[in-house]
């Protein structure tokens, strides 16, 4: 496996995609906590002044929570383009699930948290070719 250098890994489009994806995932937990809260205030107000108003705020967060659903849902099709099982589970581990390197490198067999890395920062270029591709085709 080839080692790019550092400043070539900061050029990649795909980084800030990738750690949005991060991101991401919190805030569908975020907004699936309140849609929950508003479901539960909702229960027992049916026709009351306020019903509208926590009806409109759950079809807001519903469409929040599909849009980035979607958005993480492209991001697994992309990942799954990885041709390297290893550097799939670490990139799938990273950016879907959100795990600590700690976490990813003890579930890749109990490498060490500095060659998940090293396979993570490879796999990145392989990334960034599917990602401009679909990107740039607007798949």
């Amino acid at each position: 496996m080839k080692r790019r250098n550092v400043s070539e890994l900061k050029t990649l489009k795909c980084r800030q995609y990738l750690n949005n994806m991060i991101t991401a995932s919190a805030e569908i937990e975020e907004q699936r906590t309140e849609l929950a809260f508003w479901s539960e205030r909702i229960r027992g107000k049916e026709g009351t002044r306020i019903e509208p108003e926590i009806r409109r705020r759950e079809e807001e967060l519903t469409l929040r929570i599909n849009d980035m659903v979607e958005k993480k849902l492209a991001m697994t099709r992309m990942i799954d383009a990885i041709t390297d099982p290893i550097a799939r589970t670490i990139l799938r581990s990273r950016y879907v699930f959100g795990q600590k390197w700690s976490c990813i490198a003890e579930n890749c067999g109990g490498m060490s948290e500095r060659n998940a890395r090293y396979i993570h920062d490879n796999a990145l270029f392989d990334f960034e070719e599917i990602f401009s591709h679909t990107v740039g085709t607007g798949a």
